[in-house]
């Protein structure tokens, strides 16, 4: 699973990422997979990512209301997580405003 960051600023009393302890959400690119039957209108889409320290879960949803959610990935599942390199503009530099990561799990 490809995913690219869309995060706004927010201010946080814990952050649930520094504490490991709560729920931290965000909009992410998620990038389509080659079977998507809508591949050629976009190769990604918007998705809202939560990352459930507590339950040692991570899913996604289409809004931050919707209640119906992708299965969850439990922590133990995944195998690794790296940072992508930045996109390259038109003019051959790295993007300074976009970042991905890639999610390995079983």
């Amino acid at each position: 699973m490809v995913l690219s960051c869309q995060e706004s600023p927010q201010v946080f009393r814990a952050d649930a990422r520094i504490v490991r302890s709560g729920q931290y959400s965000a909009w992410l690119k998620k990038m389509k997979n080659q079977n998507a039957k809508a591949r050629w209108l976009s190769t990604s889409t918007n998705r809202y990512f939560t990352i459930d320290f507590d339950l040692q879960v991570f899913y996604y949803a289409h809004s931050r209301s919707n209640k119906k959610t992708s299965p969850h990935v439990p922590f133990h599942e995944i195998e690794g997580a790296e940072r992508l390199p930045p996109p390259i503009t038109k003019r051959g530099k790295n993007s300074q405003q976009s970042c991905g990561f890639l999610v390995r799990t079983v």
